[in-house]
């Protein structure tokens, strides 16, 4: 056995929940930001992520960016899936 694996000690998920719970907050208040507004509002509010953890953060939610297609005025709507808190 490697000496990296005996030492190795996984990050809690509570970090993870506290992310998502902060990126619903932001994508309730603005649902047309995608994954790289609400990573800056995150480092505006101090919080520390990486912009690729916040993407798959929100592709783990099932949030996406609410956005106007092909420049007609339908506006698609994606349903959010509910996560454990």
């Amino acid at each position: 056995m490697n000496r990296s694996g005996l030492y190795y000690e996984k990050k809690p998920i509570t970090e993870n929940v506290v992310f998502m719970n902060e990126i619903h907050d932001i994508y309730s208040e603005w649902p047309f930001y995608g994954y790289r507004k609400i990573h800056a509002v995150l480092r505006m509010r101090g919080y520390k992520a990486n912009r690729k953890k916040v993407q798959r953060l929100m592709q783990l939610i099932g949030l996406r960016a609410v956005w106007i297609l092909n420049g007609h005025r339908k506006k698609i709507i994606v349903i959010v899936h509910s996560y454990c808190a």
